[in-house]
C-alpha cells in the first residue's frame, strides 16, 4: 500500500497548475511581443510610404532608416533580455518529491475515502468497512 504525505500532495497539485498558469501566461507574452513588433513595423513602412508620396528624399529616408534600425537593436537587446527575465521571473520552482512512505502518514485509499470517493466495487464504505483483496481468502 502506497503512503502519501496529503500537503506535500496537495502542494505539487498547486505546483503543476502555477507552472501551467506560467507557462502559458509566457506563451501570451510571447504572441504580444511578436504582434507589437509586427504592427510596429507595419506602422513604420506605412509612415515611409507616406513621406515618400508626398515628395520626401529617398536618400534622406535611407538615413533616418538607418539610425532607427541601430536604435531598434539596441532596443531589440535590451527587449530580449527583459524577456529572458521575465520568463525566468515566472517559472514555478520545481516540486519537491512527495515521501512515500514515511511514518504517521496516511494512505491513498484513506484520503480518497475522504473525499468520498469510491472503490473499485463502487462501495461509499469507510476503509475501516472494507476489506483488503488479500483478506477475502
Amino acid at each position: 500500500m502506497a503512503y502519501v504525505n496529503k500537503e506535500n500532495a496537495i502542494k505539487m497539485a498547486e505546483q503543476n497548475l502555477k507552472a501551467n498558469s506560467e507557462i502559458h501566461k509566457v506563451s501570451l507574452l510571447d504572441e504580444v511581443n511578436d504582434r507589437f513588433m509586427y504592427l510596429s513595423q507595419a506602422r513604420a513602412n506605412a509612415q515611409l510610404i507616406e513621406v515618400l508620396e508626398g515628395g520626401g528624399v529617398l536618400e534622406r529616408e535611407k538615413e533616418q532608416v538607418d539610425e532607427w534600425l541601430k536604435d531598434f537593436a539596441d532596443a531589440e537587446v535590451n527587449l530580449n533580455r527583459f524577456m529572458a527575465e521575465l520568463k525566468d521571473d515566472l517559472k514555478a520552482p520545481a516540486p519537491e518529491p512527495a515521501p512515500l512512505s514515511p511514518g504517521g502518514h496516511r494512505s491513498v485509499e484513506s484520503l480518497a475515502d475522504e473525499a468520498g470517493i469510491t472503490d473499485q466495487a463502487g462501495s461509499l464504505l469507510p476503509a475501516k468497512d472494507n476489506r483488503p483483496s488479500e483478506d477475502l481468502d
